[in-house]
């Protein structure tokens, strides 16, 4: 059916693109400790763009050949610009589909679900709500550039959150494999709900912070990442400069990290992956960028990803691995945050940010306390890196310590 459209356009439109994704998602749902749903469902569409004198036409439908007239019908009144699509590559990534997402059954998900919450259980802690989801994803890219590619992936979430008394917590970990510690999940997310009861205020002071690599991601995604996109830096949203330093941080955008969560051959637009050194030692090196605006910019794409099959490709980070030099037991003396409330009202463009600590915790108790600071000066404050890397959605890292000037603790 594709290539039957792929002709049609040819006749009617300068560039066309067509994008297929067919995700297989099969899932478990807990509430208060029991099993609420097990559910399994396959959903399938079609994208397509395409330029009809410059102008760039966008739609989507369950049926390629619906989205295509919506599409042509689209860039008669568009107002965005585009020559043609990417020719793309293609690299190959070890570690992202794994076969035995086919065994996967109800009884698979139950069983996990009554290991995930059998440790909350065992100290008395309420699994109050979690899920455990597969998914399998298949994604066709092809266009009137020569670009036709095929990928296949697989992924495994596993989420729970744990009550106790006045207490809460929670913890998610996501891999390529069907083999996840749901054990983990579940005594992390309970041994954290106990600990943080009764939490003390905590009084202003100056002391070193550690961000979990939970609490790092939440806070990078919303400040640093956005102003890391090509399309920020040219609608002057982003505060970056090339060649500038921003402390020591080496970041890396590779979507060919092997086993990466977000690791794939092709972007969403058919551009290659690469590996791409953002900031090297501090300096900023180039930014993440899908198509469009990598030929304004003249620098590489390969981050044009979609959300949804209805969505627009837009500049999204792969895997960001973060490094430095030193590393070391970070905890001593410190305020430790395991995740943050209110990330999201972070601004990226002035790099401001206020948020409160959940699960926090000073010379080993429990406390309140609220984070206020500025991302591109807490860069250059960064002590020293732990030892507990972990990839938490984009972010590869371990927990990092920043200096006790870092942030105002409040």
């Amino acid at each position: 059916m594709i290539d039957d459209i792929a002709g049609r356009l040819k006749d009617i439109a300068d560039a066309w693109e067509i994008f297929y994704r067919k995700t297989e998602k099969k899932a478990v749902l807990i509430e208060r400790g029991k099993v609420k749903n097990v559910a399994q469902e396959i959903e399938e569409g079609y994208a397509v763009r395409v330029i009809v004198g410059r102008k760039v036409g966008f739609a989507t439908s369950p049926n390629v050949n619906e989205a295509f007239e919506k599409a042509v019908k689209v860039a008669r009144v568009s107002g965005e610009e585009l020559s043609s699509f990417p020719e793309g590559g293609y690299t190959a990534v070890d570690g992202i589909y794994d076969s035995r997402f086919n065994d996967v059954d109800a009884e698979w998900l139950m069983n996990a679900a009554e290991a995930m919450t059998s440790p909350c259980i065992a100290i008395n802690a309420n699994p109050a709500f979690g899920s455990i989801e597969v998914e399998k994803i298949v994604t066709a890219v092809k266009n009137s550039s020569g670009f036709e590619m095929e990928r296949e992936e697989t992924s495994c979430t596993a989420f729970l959150e744990a009550v106790c008394e006045d207490s809460s917590a929670y913890e998610y970990f996501q891999s390529r494999s069907m083999k996840l510690d749901f054990e983990y999940v579940g005594k992390t997310a309970a041994e954290l709900a106990v600990e943080s009861r009764n939490p003390a205020k905590l009084e202003k002071r100056k002391c070193s912070v550690v961000l979990s690599p939970l609490a790092l991601n939440q806070l990078l995604s919303y400040t640093l990442y956005q102003a890391m996109s090509a399309e920020n830096v040219l609608k002057g949203r982003s505060p970056l400069k090339l060649g500038e330093f921003y402390g020591e941080l080496t970041v890396v955008d590779d979507a060919t990290l092997p086993r990466g969560l977000n690791s794939v051959p092709f972007d969403d637009e058919g551009s290659k992956s690469i590996r791409k050194v953002i900031f090297d030692k501090g300096e900023l090196k180039t930014f993440i960028s899908d198509y469009r605006n990598s030929l304004l910019l003249g620098i590489e794409a390969g981050n044009g990803f979609r959300d949804e099959i209805t969505s627009y490709p837009i500049i999204t980070p792969s895997n960001v691995v973060l490094e430095f030099e030193r590393s070391s037991d970070v905890e001593d003396g410190a305020l430790i945050v395991h995740s943050l409330i209110g990330a999201h009202t972070a601004n990226p463009i002035s790099g401001d940010f206020s948020v409160e600590c959940m699960n926090a915790f000073y010379n080993g108790e429990p406390v309140k306390a609220m984070l206020y600071g500025n991302i591109y000066e807490v860069l250059k404050k960064i002590e020293c890196f732990g030892k507990d890397v972990k990839q938490v959605d984009f972010t590869v890292s371990p927990s990092v310590r920043f200096g006790e000037d870092a942030m105002s603790i409040i």
